[in-house]
């Protein structure tokens, strides 16, 4: 029985309305089950809602006893359960853990009394419970099996007679499924979270995400060809081959003020893209193989790794979904939401431009600034002219693993002649470059742009030779892609608080750990909280109001620029508490790192030391050979004394740990 939600919390009982005798294995086989329904709707829903949705949990805390049930008056009276009994249950789920269902000792008496003992692991040490005290509780776990069952005896008998157990074989036969069931499921309830885990889903999720986009390409080319089966799969031999003209990419051009889209994205013929479309599958596993490099090349910092280009990936899929789907009602066709849209909709090679600069724009980032970069002359400034360095590393990396030759199927799955191959190459470089948001000349260039396309002085000009149309709509289609990808790389300001929360912490640890390797010029620890006010007063919010005025995402820009102004409200409330706990937490976490590598230090002179007194004795050693005979057995037995201390002496600074206790007690080897 649901009795309510408080937050995040899910309460029920079992026992009520109705008595019954079995409450306690009732609520104990519920949680259970709830706990797998969870488990299989998280690993279902993460194409869907991200990278990291698989990974959610929950926590069960179970107790049993009397409770007073009643209607509280006011507003918002509901039913309600009181007393102790509630209290202890909310102890056994705060203090349990990810995946895990926590009993009290109450609980696991009623569930031993029923037979069900074996369901039921100790923990390890008592529980500090508010107000209780040291408490004693257990893990539930039902794939514990009973010791002393017999499996022959949980074979139902053929003439349906009593199994032995004291239930009809009916009865028994049902139980032994759902016993079987959990125990069956139970392995996959714990989600493993290992690094290795955790990074082949992000790759699988990235890679299926760019694949549902390669698919409208192949979709949009079948339906182009006119065939007498749209639905049916391209050939697999691309016939054009990249000319090592085509493969080149260059900087030294300027970068394009808008790139030119197909004249059939506005065509109001445009025709409807059927599904059922399959790719090549050699250029589908080439893609996958090809995510799985790219992510192996990202570093491992706190911020800018492969979790942030998955992060930003989700979000430039979802906000090019809401352009793709922006229809304003059931009777308007494609051609009008591509014109609506200018062409982005209709155009699913950008589209996947979109997504795959989002995968690829932090490629092999440091983690620090290009300022940085420039100040410590970094190779890769002289190469890119000292501008934007970090971004076109990202492009120059991304693209060249995509020319090369084990990669063939999948270009021919993505581009299938030279100007295809062009505009994939200038949205790429615009997309990406377009996230150097210190790139003053740049910024300035994109202001001029951003009026000129949707605040012009002078509108009627605009309106004089169906060219100036055209260029008008490729600049805003350019400009709309470039607005994707800053708002995406910026996507947890813009997201739910917590959200947030989380990844400002990892910027910091970025920027804090830069700055004490000596790779930083300011200290975030000096102004953090009012740096992240200025960020979101001249940076975030003015771009959630861009996203608006595109006029192109529907209620996602509002929903974006709604949660900046609520992140940004609450920064200004709890900003200083938060940063100054973030401040307190990582030079903690750095003071002992520090005492860590200072042992480490210590054991490696040791070493060393020990090392030269090995060498030493080794030459007195020699010359003690040398003048055995003239001195005799004496100067043999005390060369033996001085070996076996000298090896002693070796053997404890080489092998002794040192133990070092921190402030909370815990002990450091």
């Amino acid at each position: 029985f649901k009795v309510e939600t408080v937050g995040d919390s899910y309460v029920a009982v079992t026992g009520l309305p109705d008595a019954r005798e079995d409450h306690a294995i009732m609520i104990a086989k519920y949680s259970i089950k709830c706990l797998l329904k969870f488990n299989v709707l998280a690993k279902r829903l993460e194409p869907h809602l991200g990278p990291g949705t698989a990974s959610l949990g929950m926590r069960f805390g179970l107790h049993s006893g009397p409770v007073t049930a009643g209607v509280l008056r006011g507003e918002k009276s509901r039913f309600q359960l009181f007393g102790d009994t509630i209290n202890v249950a909310s102890r056994m789920e705060s203090t349990g853990e990810k995946n895990m269902i926590q009993v009290s000792q109450d609980t696991a008496d009623l569930l031993t009394s029923a037979g069900k003992g074996h369901w039921l692991v100790p923990r390890d040490n008592p529980v500090s419970a508010k107000g209780k005290g040291l408490v004693q509780t257990y893990w539930l776990q039902p794939n514990k099996r009973r010791p002393s069952m017999n499996t022959a005896s949980m074979r139902l008998s053929v003439d349906g007679s009593n199994d032995g157990y004291g239930m009809a074989s009916g009865e028994r036969g049902e139980e032994i499924e759902v016993h079987r069931a959990l125990s069956r499921s139970w392995k996959n309830i714990n989600i493993e979270n290992g690094v290795s885990i955790a990074k082949e889903r992000l790759i699988r999720w990235n890679a299926a995400i760019l694949e549902s986009f390669l698919l409208k390409i192949v979709e949009q080319r079948n339906v182009k060809d006119g065939g007498d089966d749209p639905v049916s799969p391209l050939p697999e031999v691309n016939d054009f081959t990249p000319s090592e003209k085509d493969k080149i990419l260059s900087f030294a051009e300027i970068l394009c003020e808008k790139v030119m889209f197909p004249d059939d994205s506005y065509s109001e013929e445009y025709p409807v893209v059927l599904v059922g479309t399959s790719i090549n599958p050699k250029a589908r596993a080439q893609l996958l193989e090809y995510v799985a490099i790219i992510a192996s090349m990202y570093r491992d910092v706190p911020f800018h790794n492969f979790d942030h280009a998955s992060h930003v990936t989700m979000s430039a899929n979802k906000l090019l979904n809401r352009v793709c789907t922006a229809f304003v009602s059931e009777e308007e066709d494609f051609a009008s939401v591509a014109a609506r849209t200018f062409g982005i909709s209709a155009d699913p090679l950008a589209q996947f431009v979109i997504v795959f600069s989002s995968l690829v724009h932090d490629v092999d980032h440091q983690g620090v600034p290009n300022a940085q970069l420039v100040k410590e002359h970094d190779p890769l400034c002289e190469k890119y002219d000292n501008r934007s360095v970090a971004e076109k590393r990202s492009i120059a990396i991304a693209w060249d693993i995509l020319m090369e030759d084990r990669f063939v199927d999948l270009q021919g799955a993505i581009f299938t002649n030279s100007r295809e191959m062009m505009r994939f190459r200038q949205l790429l470089m615009n997309t990406v470059l377009a996230t150097d948001i210190a790139d003053k000349e740049r910024s300035a260039a994109g202001k001029i742009r951003w009026q000129k396309a949707f605040h012009p002085s002078n509108p009627d000009v605009l309106d004089d030779t169906n060219e100036k149309q055209e260029n008008i709509r490729s600049l805003k289609a350019t400009l709309v892609f470039e607005q994707i990808m800053q708002a995406s790389d910026v996507s947890h300001t813009m997201q739910h608080w917590h959200t947030f929360k989380k990844w400002n912490k990892r910027l910091y640890s970025e920027l804090s750990k830069a700055y004490r390797e000596g790779r930083g010029a300011t200290d975030p620890r000096e102004n953090w909280y009012g740096g992240e006010i200025g960020f979101f007063d001249f940076y975030i919010i003015p771009l959630a109001k861009k996203l608006r005025e595109c006029g192109v995402f529907g209620s996602a820009a509002s929903e974006y620029l709604d949660y900046a102004v609520e992140n940004r409200r609450r920064w200004e409330e709890e900003g200083k508490e938060i940063a100054t706990k973030m401040v307190s937490d990582y030079d903690a976490l750095h003071l002992r790192d520090e005492v860590l590598d200072e042992e480490d230090s210590i054991d490696l002179q040791r070493e060393e030391e020990n090392n030269d007194e090995r060498e030493d004795f080794e030459q007195s050693g020699l010359s003690s050979i040398m003048s055995y005979n003239e001195q005799g057995n004496q100067r043999e037995e005390d060369d033996d004394e001085e070996v076996s201390a000298l090896d002693s002496t070796t053997y404890s600074g080489r092998e002794t740990p040192l133990d070092v206790s921190s402030e909370n007690g815990d002990e450091i080897v």
